[in-house]
């Protein structure tokens, strides 16, 4: 479809141009005459210049030229001088076709660039990629989480990637690289305050106690007893972990009146629940497994008793 607007505009064809993408369902209608655009009807409702655009970006579709062009009742020729859309739309195509040239198990990261990312304004869908990509999603995983065809995700990403806001992750270092939100998205990403707990709330609500339990048939135990438990390699952490993999001070614990939440305090390789990385807060269930770099821990719900009943909880894995 790239090349067939350009052929009929610069013979100067007339008729009425019925175009129809077989990937979508998409149809779109030109009025020619002379080598003008009089009228485009787009099945979508897209507008004139956005509809004949939209055909750069066609990879397959069908097409039938009649001689005959009629207009609409009640309607005004537009007289659109295809020329400049027309070299507009070969720019986006050849975008377009270096942008499907990623492999669909491409990994991206966000870039290290706060000021660059105060430069650019994003839309809501390119925030939203950017987010997906900051995981660690490959391509082909965002398109599926997302529900749209990968023709509209991979310019967004060629787009990311020109503005220097993500990185291309080599495959080989994937599962140890760092996919580092900035503090800018950190902030943007941030969950609003809990609304303040009043006392006779707080002598309602049930207390929980948890653990998390080392992988392995010995594996040791850590009950989480404060609201606060940090982890990590150091020793001043209440659960230390004995791992190159684990940072200094990893991540940590905190307990809330929803249960037991997790947070990754930007630690080199990241803290993972059920193999999902932990961006901001993560409300942590029974059974959840937790990777801190290469050190996997079991969390259980150990206990529920309320504020001031004395209990003796028993710990297991």
């Amino acid at each position: 479809m790239a090349e067939l607007l350009p052929l009929l505009v610069s013979h100067q064809h007339g008729g009425t141009l019925d175009l129809l993408n077989e990937a979508t369902g998409k149809r779109t209608r030109l009025f020619l005459r002379a080598g003008r655009i009089d009228w485009v009807e787009a099945s979508d409702g897209m507008a004139s210049e956005e509809a004949i655009l939209d055909l750069f970006g066609w990879a397959s579709g069908s097409f039938v030229l009649a001689d005959e062009m009629v207009l609409p009742d009640g309607v005004k020729a537009l007289d659109l001088d295809p020329a400049a859309l027309i070299e507009e739309g070969i720019r986006q195509s050849a975008e377009l076709r270096a942008a499907m040239a990623y492999r669909p198990d491409q990994i991206f990261r966000v870039a290290d660039n706060p000021a660059r990312q105060e430069e650019i304004s994003l839309s809501a869908d390119e925030f939203k990629l950017l987010f997906r990509l900051g995981q660690g999603r490959t391509i082909a995983a965002v398109c599926n989480d997302s529900g749209r065809p990968p023709a509209e995700i991979y310019p967004i990403i060629h787009r990311l990637l020109k503005n220097g806001l993500i990185q291309e992750v080599d495959q080989m270092i994937a599962a140890e690289e760092t996919f580092r939100i900035t503090p800018m998205l950190q902030e943007a990403l941030r969950p609003p305050p809990p609304p303040p707990v009043t006392e006779e709330k707080l002598l309602r609500q049930k207390t929980l106690a948890g653990s998390l339990t080392a992988d392995g048939g010995d594996g040791k135990t850590h009950p989480l007893l404060d609201d606060e438990l940090p982890i990590g390699r150091d020793s001043a952490n209440a659960i230390m972990l004995r791992d190159a993999s684990v940072s200094s001070r990893h991540a940590r614990v905190l307990r809330t009146p929803d249960g037991f939440v997790i947070e990754d305090l930007q630690s080199r390789n990241g803290t993972f629940v059920n193999g999902e990385r932990v961006i901001g807060q993560r409300l942590l269930a029974d059974n959840d497994v937790v990777r801190f770099g290469r050190v996997l821990l079991t969390f259980n719900v150990a206990a529920e008793t309320r504020v001031g009943d004395v209990t003796n909880p028993e710990f297991t894995k």
